[in-house]
């Protein structure tokens, strides 16, 4: 069995669904989904998940043979009896129910109500009823399943029902007939990272890159996906990189089964079909219009049809192949002479509405060798390319085979490749411009433009250096701002020490490029909020903004500078302007067409839904950016996400998915050398080890990511792990530790006008001392602020000072943590077992054992009960301040007390 591949999102709400139904509350959900995307595969978990939870479940696949029995599907589902009973006549000699609209024969009224009363007298405990195939359902099984779905939440049961497309939503004549569903999952295509991970896994190899290529013409559908690699066979080479494949072609069989899927259509829709598979992957309505001739109410419900069987996506006027597979095969079925006339009369007929189009398809007529029309196409790219980025890398690309002359075939390459950054198809981009490189006549554009793409990546030490050779040869003033403002952003990614170095070089040489001063600025304000300057940072990332404003084209937001600012704004617990950085920040980005920055801004909402508490935002939002970012290979933000993913996966108790989620964190970070959230990707982890008892694991991790920050000069990484590092340092028995990590916030608090630093070096201090009221303070203090998931902390720092000296408070608190924070409960799993324990231990001993102690511990027991301070221990008996610390840490562990106060009071029991 294939484990399931990118359904962690829907995985998710079925598994949510199933502890509702656990808990007594029923529901419905619907999944929905074209033919082999993956709906029984999802149902597969779902059951086993149910199963697991000790939840019955009943289940059925529709098919033809069931959908001309009325009922028969739910009847076979509940095990009702369907035949006439002579108690039936009796009761109710000649009645039936109505017929309904689309022929369906009726059932008697008596069966109906055996199949409602099924449900109604069952026992109460917790089920799940599952259909999948529900198009094959007969319309009265419909009918009676829309009643049974309004009585779910009070019957305790869950429906899940699986129907194609437009099955479920669209039965009836009429409103009244609709299926009402509490969720609803709609399947579409994996993720570039699933489509890998499902390949390999039945590959049973890692694959290479054309390998991965040619993966992409499923259009992330798991059943073509199956088919390409089990067709690959004889046609694959094991390489360095992999097992890899020889002939990109289309394997025949996938040909013949899409192929076969079209010819299932009607004549006149599979017509329309191929006038669409001409028109490209994606299209406006009017060009369809424009090129079939037929009238537009007939075009729409052609179009209509082509969707419901799966093979058009219409949203309006956009109208789009939903695999390019489709498309693909559907074109290779046209002669080639055909096609050619076919282009020519489209561009005829759509030339004044949509002239990009229109010279695309002059393009796709042209002859072998058209080197005017390459050269029409070039000035086209460099005039209107930033405006029109995707006709411009597939003109580009179109081009390049119409013409043999070497200059221009390589000026079409910069064109293409620099197309392709910009819209975030950035492995394409890569390859195509290594391959270039690899063939010796390339210009120092094409290295500054894989350097780029490097750096988008996340092989940033690749860029790094290509950008550092690229600086020592003789290069233009524009050039090299250029080439200086992206080395500065590579150098910061790496988290090289000379960042503010590299940065204002990079703002001395870019007099006259409002791009690479946005870069520059962008950069310099990062660097001084390494050092905790954060009004400095902010006064840079403000100005890189404004700048990137004033650039042509807006393309000084090419370097996100929103993303910088809002990061900034994050840092000073100016939330509403870190949502409105967000929200401008994703207009401009679609707007300049710069979709490897979306990833960004999802790891910055992210982030601050995570603060805020909403960590089912939080992940959504993070899950997104993974998914843009994998898909278009621009993995910048991308470990962030991922960490933030597993943070929340955490806080719900899922160790596993969290588990999944570091995995691939660790793969990408490991791969690229990338930094950016890698300080999230260290808490996700060390939380992870302490879940699965590896404290100490946990500890060495966060104590070496510290020194790893230290090291780098990136000091605003560190208030993130302090309050998880002082713990950890304290449970160890090392207090000298968890001293200094409190002297370095405190050292940035008192440097820093962030809030959040000042209040992190407040809590620390407050767990090196015990010291409960000032936790209580900094609770208060963080709802102020907003900062939810600080609170949450705080509450259970609070409960750990009470397990030992106060176990039915702790209880009581962490019961009414429990109620007030229900997303959170994964954070506290074995703290509940701790004080159940404490509890129990309270109440069986009922004193405290003094005798525990050492000789020497139990003299600075005898000084501190006599009233003296620590200075005073420490003189009386000869040793250091921190030596006696120490000791009495050791003594609070030992002795199951939290300040000064109860230490006294211990010891004057212990008296007598």
């Amino acid at each position: 069995m294939v484990p399931l591949y990118g359904r962690e999102v829907e995985l998710r709400i079925v598994s949510g669904m199933i502890d509702g139904v656990c808990r007594g509350h029923g529901a419905s959900l619907s999944v929905v989904g074209e033919p082999g995307i993956g709906k029984s595969s999802l149902l597969d978990a779902g059951e086993a998940i149910a199963r697991n939870r000790g939840v019955d479940v009943r289940r059925i696949s529709a098919d033809e043979i069931l959908a001309d029995h009325p009922l028969g599907v739910l009847a076979a589902l509940l095990g009702v009896d369907t035949s006439p009973h002579q108690e039936d006549q009796r009761v109710t000699p000649a009645r039936t129910v109505p017929p309904i609209a689309g022929g369906t024969a009726s059932p008697p009224q008596a069966v109906v109500d055996r199949i409602v009363a099924s449900l109604d007298t069952s026992p109460p405990r917790p089920e799940v009823l599952i259909i999948d195939d529900a198009q094959w359902c007969d319309r009265w099984t419909l009918v009676v399943l829309r009643r049974l779905l309004r009585v779910a939440s009070s019957i305790g049961k869950l429906f899940i029902v699986a129907a194609r497309p437009s099955s479920l939503a669209d039965f009836g004549h009429d409103a009244r007939s609709a299926l009402l569903f509490d969720e609803h999952i709609d399947l579409g295509p994996l993720d570039t990272s699933a489509v890998t991970q499902m390949a390999e896994h039945l590959a049973g190899a890692r694959l290479g890159p054309r390998f991965r290529s040619m993966l992409g013409r499923a259009g992330g559908h798991p059943l073509y996906i199956a088919e390409i690699v089990r067709h690959a066979g004889p046609r694959t080479v094991t390489t360095e990189v992999g097992v890899d494949i020889a002939d990109e072609s289309i394997p025949s069989s996938l040909v013949r089964t899409v192929r076969d899927r079209c010819r299932s259509l009607g004549q006149e829709s599979a017509e329309v079909l191929s006038l669409c598979a001409l028109l490209g992957d994606r299209f406006p309505f009017s060009d369809a219009v424009a090129a079939t001739g037929r009238g537009e109410e007939q075009l729409h419900a052609d179009l209509r049809a082509l969707d419901q069987a799966g093979f058009l996506s219409v949203d309006g006027e956009d109208v789009s192949f939903r695999h390019s597979l489709y498309r693909e095969v559907e074109y290779e079925t046209i002669p080639p002479s055909v096609r050619r006339s076919a282009h020519l009369r489209i561009a005829e007929a759509i030339g004044e509405g949509n002239p990009v189009a229109a010279l695309r398809h002059r393009a796709l007529a042209a002859s072998e060798h058209d080197e005017p029309m390459a050269r029409a196409i070039a000035d086209f790219s460099e005039l209107h390319g930033i405006r029109h980025p995707e006709a411009s890398a597939d003109l580009a690309g179109l081009a390049r085979d119409l013409t043999t002359n070497g200059d221009l075939r390589e000026r079409l390459t910069e064109l293409r490749a620099e197309a392709l950054v910009h819209i975030g198809r950035v492995d394409e981009a890569a390859l195509l411009l290594e391959q270039t490189l690899a063939e010796g006549a390339a210009h120092l554009y094409c290295e500054f433009l894989l350097a780029t793409a490097h750096f988008l990546q996340a092989r940033h030490v690749e860029a790094s250096q290509r950008l550092e050779s690229l600086l020592d040869r003789r290069l233009d003033a524009e050039f090299r701002s250029r080439v200086a403002a992206g080395l500065a952003m590579a150098r910061l990614a790496t988290g090289s020490p000379d960042v503010e170095e590299a940065a204002r070089d990079a703002i001395a040489v870019s007099d006259a490029d409002a791009e690479a001063a946005a870069w520059g600025r962008v950069c310099l304000g990062r660097a001084l909020a390494y050092r905790h300057d954060y009004n400095g940072a902010l006064r840079e990332t403000a100005t890189a903004v404004e700048v990137a404003e004033s650039s042509q084209d807006l393309l000084g937001h090419r370097c996100a500078p929103w993303f910088f600012h809002g990061i900034t704004l994050l840092d000073l617990d100016r939330h509403s302007e870190v949502a409105d950085a967000v929200v401008a920040g994703r207009r401009i980005s679609d707007r300049v067409g710069t979709e490897y920055a979306v990833p960004l801004f999802d790891a910055l909402s992210a982030s601050l839904a995570y603060r805020q508490g909403r960590t089912d935002t939080a992940y959504v939002d993070a899950m997104a950016g993974v998914d843009v970012a994998e898909d278009l290979g621009a993995l910048q933000g991308v470990v962030w996400c991922l960490a933030l993913a597993a943070l929340a996966e955490l806080d719900r108790g899922e160790l596993t998915a969290a588990a999944k989620l570091l995995d691939r964190s660790d793969q990408h970070s490991a791969s690229g050398q990338a930094l950016l959230g890698i300080d999230f990707q260290f808490i996700a982890r060390s939380r992870l080890l302490e879940e699965q008892g590896c404290a100490d694991d946990a500890r060495r991790m966060l104590k070496d990511a510290w020194g790893l920050f230290e090291a780098l000069g990136i000091h605003n990484c560190l208030p993130l792990m302090a309050t998880a590092r002082t713990r950890a340092e304290l449970r160890a028995g090392e207090p000298s530790e968890a001293a200094e990590v409190v002297e370095t916030i405190e050292q940035a608090a008192a440097a820093s006008s962030a809030p959040g630093i000042v209040l992190i070096g407040r809590w620390c201090r407050a767990l090196v001392d015990h010291d409960v009221g000032c936790l209580e303070e900094l609770g208060i203090e963080c709802k102020r602020l907003h900062r939810i998931s600080d609170v949450v902390d705080l509450e259970l720092d609070l409960i750990r000072l009470l397990v030992v000296s106060d176990p039915t408070t702790a209880t009581a608190s962490l019961d009414s943590l429990e109620e007030g924070f229900p997303r959170f409960h994964g954070r506290w799993t074995h703290l509940r077992e701790v004080v159940g324990t404490s509890s129990k231990e309270c109440r069986t001993s009922g004193q405290i054992d003094l005798g525990r102690l050492t000789r020497s511990e139990a003299l600075v027991v005898e000084l501190v009960a006599a009233g003296h301070t620590n200075g005073e221990v420490a003189a009386e008996r000869g040793v250091s301040i921190r030596t006696v610390e120490t000791q009495l840490y050791r003594v609070f562990q030992k002795l199951g007390v939290t300040n000064r106060a109860q230490l006294v009071r211990a010891a004057l029991l212990a008296e007598g």
